[in-house]
């Protein structure tokens, strides 16, 4: 039976295929997930240290190097 519904009919599926070769696609366009993409950074330090103050009194420098524990209120 046919449906007027484009997403049933695979009216949009069939239209966007003919647009681009999927084999030449980076996984990651057609997953969308960030796992896939390729090259991504493992951390993301800082460029600039923070100096934090805990609830205790405490100093804490944070430059995003390794993670740190904070007390709040």
């Amino acid at each position: 039976m046919y449906s007027r519904n484009p997403v049933e009919n695979r009216a949009i599926f069939e239209a966007l295929a003919s647009k681009a070769d999927v084999d030449k696609l980076a996984r990651v366009a057609i997953t969308g997930y960030y796992k896939d993409l390729k090259g991504v950074p493992c951390e993301l330090p800082n460029p600039q240290s923070l100096i934090i103050k805990n609830i205790d009194g405490t100093y804490v420098n944070y430059d995003g190097s390794e993670p740190v524990t904070l007390k709040f209120p």
